[in-house]
Parts: C-alpha cells; sequence; structure tokens
C-alpha cells in the first residue's frame, strides 16, 4: 500500500516537474556529466534557433563560441568554466553563474546568463547538471556600443587641444581632460569631486573664483545660467604649473537629455594668449581687464535698476527667440510671472485668437534680425483681457554677431477705450448739435427766401422753432460743459449746512409751471432735517429728476417728491413698493452695498410709460435715453441724469431707479449724514 502511494506521489511529483521545465520562460537544460544535453526546454530551443532533437544529438562543448570578444575574455574563457564545474564536483560550491557565448543556429553568436548547479544520486554521488539559460544578447551589444562610445569620447576628450571640463549643476567637477590636467600639473584626484572654482587653474585671483562661484550660489551669471539651458561666454586668465598665465576664451554649455532637462555642464577653454608669461608680466593687462569688467558690471547693474522701474515693459530674448528676461511692468501687464514667461512660455498667455498669427510674425522677423511692431491681446488668470502694443529690435555686438532682441510691451487697454469713448461721443454730440443746426439753417432760410413775407404767422412759426433750437443748443453747450467741469474736478462743489425741507420745496416751485402746462400734479412731503450740501447742485438733481417725472407722465396724473432717514445699512434694497427684487444702481457698487449709516434717502415717483429693465442702467450714461424720438418730442439732451449721477456721488451718496412699464418709476438718491443729524 506504502509502496503504491509512495509511486503515486513520485509520478506527480515529476509531473510537476516536467510541467515547470517545459512551461518556463527561460531556457532549461539538463546537462550529463560528459557533457551531452539529456533534456532542453522550448525556450531553450527558440533561444539557439535548434530543434530538440538536434540538440539532444550534441554537447554543449559544441554551441560554445570561441570568437568570444576581447573585453568580455576574462569572463567567458573555458579555464574559468572548467574551474567552476570541477569545483560543483567537488562540492566546495553548490552553483555558479556566468556569461558565456553560444552559436546561433544561423551563424551569428549570441551572449547567454548561465546558471549551473548539480543534481547527486541516492548515493550522493553527481549525477546531471540543471542549467538555466537566459539570453543577453541586446544588453552585451548595448555594453559594447556604450564601451565604444566611451572610447570615441575619451579619445576627444583627453586628446584636443582645448581645456574641457565636465561639471555637475552645482559646479562640482566631475572630470578634466589631459590638457587641463597637464597645464595645471595636476592628477584627476586633486580636483575631481571638488567645487570647480577651487581649482588651481582659478587661482590667479579671489574676483576670478568669486565670478565662478557667484555664477553657481547666486543663480546670476555663468554657471547658472547654463543650468538653465543658455549658453555662457567670456575671457579669463588662469593659471597653471610654475605660475604661467593663459588667457582662455572660456564658455560653459548645458547638455540635455532626450526630454529636454539639463543634466551635465561642458565647459571648455582655448588657449588666445597672444604670448606666453609669468604672473608678474600679466599684472598690468589683468588690472585693465578687471576695470573692463567692473565698468561692464556697472552698466548691467544700472541697466537692471532702469528696467526694473521702468513703467514700460521690457524683455529680452536670445538669438533663438527664447524669452531670459521680464521686467515687473511687462509681467504686470501680461499676467505671468519671471518664471512662466521663460523660453516660450509667455506665448500661453497671448489670446488664441492672436498667438498663431502673431507669433508667426514675431519669429519671422526675429529670424530676420529686423524689428517687429504689433498690436495683440494678453489674458490674465482671472480672463480680463489686456491690449498690448509690442515692438522688438535686434542687439548685435561688436563684432556683429546677434547677441539677441531686446523688446518693449506698452499696457493700450485704456488708451483703446478712451480712444473708443471719444469717437462714440463725438458721433453722438456731432448728432446732437447737427439736427437742431439744421432745423435753425432751414427756418431762417425760408424767411431769408422771402417765401414768407406774404404768411406771417408760418414766418412767426418759423422763428419760434429757430428759437426753441437755438435754446436747446444753448442747453446742450451748457450741460456739456457742466457734466465735464464736474467729472475733470474744476468745479469744487460748496457745501454748506442746510435744511432738506427748504430745497425739496424750491425744486417744486422751479417746475410748478411745467407741471400745470402739463397738468400734472406735484405732491412734496419735505422732511426737516439738517444736511451739508451744495444747495444749488442737490436743487440742479431735483429739479432734473422732476422735470423728467413730469415729461414722461400722462396729464391728471401725480407726481410725488419724499424724503426719509434711514440708519439700517440693508434696508435700502426693500424700500420699493414697484418692485419685489432690490433696486438697481448705475453706480459701480449696487445699491444694496454698505451705505454710510445714517443717511437721507430722496424719492421721486411718477405715473409715467415706465423704463425697460435694460435701460435701468444705461440711461445714467452720456445721451442715453430710453426712446430715441425723446430728444425730438421732449427737447432733451440725454445728460441729465448723467449729471445727476455725478453730482450725487460727489456727495459721497448713490443713484438708482426702480420702474414698471405701464405703471411708472421711482428714482431714488442718497446723502449721507452725520450721526448726531441721523439721531
Amino acid at each position: 500500500m506504502h509502496t503504491r502511494e509512495a509511486k503515486e506521489a513520485l509520478r506527480e511529483s515529476e509531473e510537476r516537474f516536467r510541467s515547470a521545465f517545459d512551461h518556463a520562460a527561460i531556457g532549461m537544460a539538463l546537462v550529463g556529466l560528459d557533457g551531452r544535453w539529456l533534456r532542453v526546454n522550448p525556450a531553450l530551443c527558440e533561444i539557439l534557433s535548434y530543434s530538440k532533437s538536434e540538440l539532444l544529438a550534441t554537447t554543449y562543448q559544441a554551441m560554445s563560441s570561441d570568437k568570444t570578444q576581447s573585453v568580455y575574455a576574462s569572463q567567458n574563457n573555458h579555464f574559468q568554466f572548467a574551474r567552476n564545474i570541477k569545483q560543483l564536483l567537488s562540492g566546495s560550491i553548490r552553483s555558479f553563474q556566468l556569461e558565456k557565448s553560444y552559436h546561433h543556429k544561423l551563424g551569428h553568436i549570441i551572449w547567454i546568463l548561465m546558471s549551473v548547479s548539480l543534481v547527486q544520486d541516492a548515493q550522493g554521488e553527481p549525477s546531471y547538471f540543471v542549467a538555466q539559460i537566459q539570453d543577453i544578447t541586446d544588453r552585451k551589444q548595448t555594453e559594447v556600443a556604450l564601451q565604444e562610445s566611451e572610447r570615441r569620447f575619451r579619445a576627444i576628450f583627453d586628446q584636443t587641444f582645448q581645456f574641457m571640463w565636465l561639471l555637475k549643476l552645482d559646479g562640482t567637477l566631475l572630470e578634466a581632460n589631459q590638457t587641463a590636467l597637464n597645464f595645471g600639473g595636476l592628477q584627476p584626484t586633486d580636483v575631481v569631486g571638488y567645487p570647480f572654482w577651487q581649482a588651481q587653474w582659478w587661482t590667479i585671483s579671489e574676483e576670478t573664483q568669486t565670478q565662478l562661484k557667484s555664477a553657481i550660489t547666486q543663480c546670476a551669471e555663468g554657471i547658472a545660467q547654463a543650468a538653465k539651458g543658455e549658453f555662457v561666454r567670456y575671457e579669463v586668465d588662469i593659471i597653471g604649473a610654475s605660475g604661467i598665465v593663459r588667457t582662455i576664451d572660456f564658455s560653459l554649455k548645458p547638455l540635455l537629455d532626450e526630454s529636454g532637462k539639463v543634466v551635465l555642464l561642458i565647459s571648455e577653454g582655448r588657449d588666445i594668449s597672444d604670448t606666453c608669461g609669468t604672473l608678474r608680466e600679466r599684472v598690468a593687462a589683468l588690472r585693465e581687464r578687471k576695470l573692463a569688467l567692473s565698468a561692464l558690471r556697472w552698466c548691467e547693474d544700472e541697466f537692471r535698476v532702469l528696467s526694473e522701474a521702468s513703467p514700460v515693459g521690457i524683455f529680452r530674448v536670445n538669438p533663438q527667440g527664447r524669452c531670459i528676461y521680464t521686467n515687473p511692468r511687462a509681467q504686470a501687464i501680461c499676467g505671468y510671472t519671471f518664471e512662466e514667461a521663460l523660453g516660450h512660455g509667455w506665448i500661453k498667455f497671448v489670446h488664441p485668437e492672436d498667438r498663431q498669427l502673431y507669433f508667426s510674425r514675431w519669429l519671422q522677423a526675429v529670424t530676420a534680425n529686423q524689428e517687429f511692431i504689433g498690436e495683440l491681446r494678453s489674458v490674465h488668470r482671472d480672463g480680463s483681457i489686456r491690449f498690448c502694443r509690442l515692438k522688438t529690435a535686434p542687439i548685435f555686438s561688436d563684432q556683429k554677431e546677434l547677441i539677441g532682441h531686446v523688446g518693449t510691451i506698452e499696457d493700450i487697454t485704456e488708451m483703446r477705450a478712451i480712444e473708443k469713448m471719444k469717437n462714440e461721443f463725438l458721433s453722438i454730440v456731432s448728432h446732437e448739435l447737427r439736427t437742431p443746426l439744421a432745423s435753425i439753417r432751414g427756418s431762417l432760410g425760408l424767411l431769408a427766401s422771402g417765401r414768407l413775407d406774404n404768411q406771417p404767422q408760418k414766418a412767426r412759426r418759423m422763428l419760434e422753432i429757430a428759437t426753441l433750437d437755438t435754446e436747446r443748443l444753448v442747453r446742450l453747450v451748457n450741460q456739456v460743459l457742466d457734466l465735464e467741469r464736474l467729472e475733470s474736478g474744476k468745479i469744487v462743489l460748496a457745501k454748506h449746512p442746510c435744511n432738506a425741507a427748504t430745497l425739496m420745496q424750491q425744486a417744486i416751485d422751479a417746475v410748478q409751471s411745467l407741471a400745470e402746462e402739463a397738468n400734472i400734479t406735484l405732491t412734496v412731503f419735505p422732511l426737516s432735517v439738517e444736511i451739508c450740501a451744495d444747495r444749488d447742485r442737490i436743487i440742479q438733481t431735483l429739479v432734473n429728476l422732476l422735470g423728467n417725472a413730469v415729461k414722461f407722465s400722462p396729464s391728471s396724473s401725480t407726481v410725488i417728491l419724499s424724503a426719509e432717514v434711514q440708519r439700517d445699512k440693508e434696508k435700502i434694497a426693500t424700500l420699493s413698493p414697484l418692485s419685489p427684487t432690490p433696486p438697481l444702481s448705475p453706480s459701480p457698487t449696487p445699491p444694496h452695498s454698505p451705505l454710510p449709516t445714517p443717511y437721507l434717502l430722496f424719492k421721486v415717483k411718477d405715473q409715467g410709460r415706465g423704463i425697460p429693465g435694460d435701460k435701468l442702467e444705461s440711461i445714467f450714461g452720456r445721451f442715453e435715453q430710453v426712446d430715441a424720438s425723446d430728444s425730438r418730442n421732449q427737447g432733451g439732451t440725454g445728460l441729465g441724469l448723467a449729471i445727476c449721477r455725478t453730482i450725487v456721488q460727489q456727495h459721497g451718496g448713490k443713484i438708482w431707479v426702480e420702474s414698471v412699464l405701464g405703471e411708472g418709476s421711482t428714482f431714488y438718491f442718497t446723502l449721507p449724514l452725520s450721526l448726531q443729524q441721523g439721531e
């Protein structure tokens, strides 16, 4: 019974081994002590491109390649392999791993990584070897290519007559070529791994070392610029063995990886000395160079100070068209930070509709070393749009080499808005002037022609029309001048204590005759409270609002003027019974925003035709009227409410209107009171 179970367990074990052996992802083989293949799996057959029967008919020795490359000879000779086999058989090691070359069936050499262990029989005698085999040909080929590249680099690096150094981004020296080492009388261990500026070459002066160190630590010039992807180049003196001094054309360039990130810095030095000399002989030249360098730094500092304080945006780009500098004003105009603008980053802040057109034109001008002038829109993070005027010009060195481009940016948003307002204003004023002038000209022309000599009544009517239009012109000119003086601050409000009830009654008296002519009843609820205001300007505001209410009210209706003191900042939002919604304000601040407490609220209510909702704000603008025919029928200029708004705002108050079409309108305005007056 036990024998049968043991046989069954053995069979299952062999079955599991066979399954794992045949389905392994790597090559596997059982090899006899004489080197014959006893068993091979499909993966090994695929690696070598031999069939199972072909492999079983030969030995592993026959498959081994003798064409081992010299670089790998120490790892792949048969002596090493034989020694490992001997150690396995003696039991001194349990397994070993070796890289080895084999013949592929197609004739080329492949590289494998072989792991070998020994299987013993029940008596502990060696039975056969188990080999695991992986194809590492691709890795070997990469290593060979890398070493060949290293060999070529080393040949160029060490045999060039120029000084060459490799640096980390923090300025640590990784390598120096033989030319540089020989000049300084140095060994690699003397300088590799130390800060570049501490090496002997730069100990000619503290200023020379500081120049190099500052470039790294302060991110201002030199290496720091190269670490950002820029090219650094300047002339400098270095010192070698026995005090020999050379002037070199020193340069520092970034080495980028595939993603464009700077990973190393390559530094070169080309000897441009006219003659050899000792340190003593070069002192005078070095002093002159120091003076020139000091003057250059002063110029750079002066430029930076002027640029940082400039009210105009200033930027610079390198010869490749990449941005390398923007001043604070340029950043404020365009909405980007210094870092965001670098390279081509500034393009992201250009309006999409302008981006393709202007960027292609700009690149074309930069490539051709020409000036560029253009206007485009810049989009800020908050979505606001600014109109900008750009101008760039190329910069050349004394040797006529292109250094880069410098440009200016002007914010012309307000200029464009003012120009638009001016054009609209001139258009409206010219229209408002042209209409009455045409009427006056026509009336006077008829009278002058004599055709109305026998029609005295019609002639009188023509004179009345000319008189009315003349008055309208005078009124228009006066109101335009009045509004301009108010808004420009040329009129200073003469504020004095006065009684609100008195002002309200005087305003009613001023429009009483107009109301009687239109059969309109004026009702006033005077409030006796002291306010500090410009008496004439407040009466002007009340008369204007009352006059409009009378003009646009039907016959036999009533216009009401009232006032009340308010102490609650929020109560103003619910004052009107005409509309359940808060009143709208033409001012920049909504009417339900915090107001001075307490304040006096004036109301002028009519029963006229009402004002459409989309006009409740715009009617407080210049030359704005609910209906274009109002100018002809009612004799208005469209400036009265704009003047009212300016007067109220200069008193620290607010003005707005509520209206329901077909029912009437209520105009409100507020004036602040002192706390004592409110009590």
